[in-house]
């Protein structure tokens, strides 16, 4: 039964980090309007109620400490996306560095495919004009 919570929380979870990574600027955006959202309600509950005194430190204080759990989340979504991005840099460098390194092993490989070439072609040369065999022009 926990296992079955802990991995819907671990599928939603990466879902988040997904959409944060592919979609930053909507992300961004949510996340503006939901502070927006949270400093409007504050103003309207201090003047929907007429919060003076005790009363109105506990409600700043409350929302001190709602504002401050969303920035909190924000803040591990957005650290998680640059994790993924790091990742996606160290993959690519090392993409990068196999390529790099099969260029220079096809570049070498090519150098001594040319060598052997003009070896044989001497070769054949030699052998044709030992023989007395010359290539006839077209």
């Amino acid at each position: 039964m926990m296992s079955r919570l802990l991995s819907g929380i671990e599928a939603g979870w990466n879902k988040i980090r997904l959409f944060a990574f592919n979609n930053r600027t909507i992300f961004e955006l949510l996340f503006l309007f939901l502070y927006t959202a949270e400093q409007l309600i504050l103003v309207w509950l201090v003047s929907r109620w007429n919060l003076q005194g005790q009363e109105l430190l506990n409600w700043v204080s409350y929302f001190a400490l709602i504002v401050l759990f969303t920035f909190g989340l924000h803040k591990l979504i957005m650290e998680s996306r640059i994790k993924m991005l790091e990742q996606e840099i160290a993959n690519l460098g090392m993409q990068y560095w196999l390529a790099e390194h099969k260029s220079k092993e096809l570049s070498e490989e090519y150098v001594n495919l040319k060598k052997a070439y003009n070896n044989i072609n001497k070769r054949m040369g030699r052998y044709l004009n030992l023989n007395g065999i010359h290539k006839q022009k077209t």
